[in-house]
């Protein structure tokens, strides 16, 4: 990809072009782009045998992408989230935290609207946890 790759004009990744470049050189090469998943992690360091992987968006949308455990779930992780966003507090309640969750919590807000609105509502992290312990199992 390069710098003109980005919101509407996004394109795969050239994984071929990442591993002749790899292939190339001795340097360090991180690969960027096509990873959704831990399972795309393995599968693009195995093809391209770089060094390492980038992601930005799904990782807003799974924070456990790179760990190869499934024993956390989205909610835990949310709530982890909000004790991190309580120690080092962003500067903007809504524009951070309540977007982040939102992209987290996406999947469980689909399924209960109520939640959403809630969340909508929310006008700090207390109240953003009330809805996350209403969403777990």
């Amino acid at each position: 990809r390069d710098r003109h790759n980005k919101g509407q004009k996004i394109s795969q990744a050239n994984w071929d072009a990442i591993k002749q470049i790899k292939s190339r050189t001795s340097l360090p090469v991180v690969a960027n782009g096509n990873i959704a998943s831990h399972l795309d992690v393995d599968q693009c360091l195995k093809f391209t045998r770089c060094d390492g992987v980038m992601s930005a968006e799904a990782l807003l949308s799974d924070p456990s992408l790179f760990s190869s455990s499934n024993d956390e779930s989205i909610t835990s992780l949310a709530l982890e989230y909000l004790d991190l966003a309580d120690l080092y507090r962003p500067h903007s309640f809504l524009k951070s935290t309540k977007s982040h969750l939102y992209r987290m919590l996406y999947g469980y807000l689909e399924k209960n609207p109520g939640a959403e609105d809630l969340l909508r509502h929310a006008t700090d992290n207390n109240a953003c946890r009330r809805v996350i312990m209403a969403l777990m199992p």
